[in-house]
């Protein structure tokens, strides 16, 4: 059992929002690798499941990139450390625009494919 075809679409085209563009402009306002807790904070969120699953799909799509790792002083784990990849928000803009685009190009549209016997 998948998702429903409507879900598929809603998800895709509401993939890339406010909220992936006010973490992007987070970093590239930093001149240090920031956290995933560090943008939350900076962002005045709450949770971390704010900031965090958004900050793996710009990872994914190329608009920020991991740089190091440090010691989380809160819980003392070993957490991530990422940067903007240098797009300028215009740029990075159509870039997550163009990731979603792709991600939709790769989801194969099985109706137009003939039954084999």
């Amino acid at each position: 059992m998948g998702m429903h075809k409507n879900s598929i679409v809603a998800h895709r085209t509401n993939r890339y929002g406010d909220r992936h563009r006010a973490i992007l402009a987070a970093y590239q306002r930093s001149d240090t690798p920031l956290t995933d807790r560090q943008v939350k904070e900076v962002l005045g969120y709450d949770e971390m499941n704010a900031v965090r699953p958004r900050i793996n799909e710009l990872i994914d799509c190329g608009a920020l990139i991991e740089m190091s790792s440090s010691r989380c002083p809160v819980t003392g784990k070993t957490v991530r450390r990422c940067m903007a990849t240098g797009f300028s928000p215009s740029v990075a803009t159509s870039v997550i625009d163009a990731c979603d685009l792709f991600a939709g190009m790769l989801t194969p549209d099985y109706s137009t494919w003939e039954k084999k016997r």
